[in-house]
């Protein structure tokens, strides 16, 4: 016979109260930001019953909750999906890893391993910007309403409402277009600054990032948000990024 999976209902409460306060969650964001303590596979089982997945357009990758449609909600341009991409300038890629770490965690603020992760404790990943981040993965995906950004924020406050009758673009939601260029080029000199800053008040310590060992498993960087991201066929738009990237290139000279 099949053994039937109890689920707590303790769990599914936490999980519900969480869509009830913000309806569109990541994963990542949801488990890291209310600190759940669930096994994976049972919020596989819950997060179904409470809210349907986005597989592309603005909201890709994130859980919205049941009669919520953030097409119809101008507000719902807070819980768009920005992927932020950092590349190898320099000696970046000392302090950034591509893939996840595996034994050791590090302490960005001071370049100091700290205990090996044990398999009974929790791994919450951070889903949250500020002004002291140095992303921990080359690839990282951001709700807007979690770059603690002042200035981030209040563009996101600016952005004019929409006229009476306006349809939600299928691709850049409520947000004007280049918006998440400007956010990444404000993310990117934070990071490049953060580091900076790091390598100067931590000559010594920092070295202690090149000796952490990379995880063996092949995945996906985009498993750090549970979502595989679309291919982007523009390739005006890799042009313009890749010349961003080349300007910030300069500010590190």
């Amino acid at each position: 016979m099949l053994a039937a999976r109890v689920i707590p209902l303790e769990d599914v409460e936490k999980v519900r109260n969480a869509f009830k306060i913000r309806p569109i969650w990541t994963r990542n964001a949801l488990v890291n930001i209310n600190k759940l303590v669930i096994h994976s596979q049972t919020l596989g089982l819950i997060l179904p019953s409470v809210a349907f997945y986005y597989v592309n357009g603005p909201w890709r990758g994130t859980w919205v909750r049941y009669g919520y449609d953030p097409r119809k909600h101008f507000d719902a341009r807070a819980y768009q999906l920005l992927d932020f991409r950092v590349r190898a300038i320099g000696s970046l890629h000392e302090y950034i890893k591509i893939k996840r770490l595996s034994l050791t965690k590090i302490n960005y603020r001071t370049a100091e391993p700290t205990a090996s992760i044990k398999d009974d404790e929790p791994n919450f990943i951070s889903s949250t910007f500020d002004e002291d981040t140095i992303p921990p993965h080359r690839v990282i995906f951001y709700q807007y309403c979690d770059i603690n950004l002042k200035k981030i924020q209040e563009m996101l406050k600016k952005v004019p409402s929409p006229l009476s009758g306006t349809v939600c673009d299928e691709r850049y939601g409520w947000l004007p277009y280049r918006f998440d260029d400007q956010c990444r080029n404000i993310m990117m000199e934070i990071v490049l600054n953060n580091i900076r800053r790091l390598r100067e008040a931590n000559p010594e310590a920092c070295r202690a990032i090149e000796s952490v060992e990379e995880d063996e498993d092949e995945g996906d960087e985009a498993e750090i948000s549970g979502f595989e991201e679309e291919e982007d066929d523009d390739d005006d738009d890799d042009g313009e990024q890749e010349g961003i990237l080349d300007s910030l290139d300069d500010m590190t000279d």
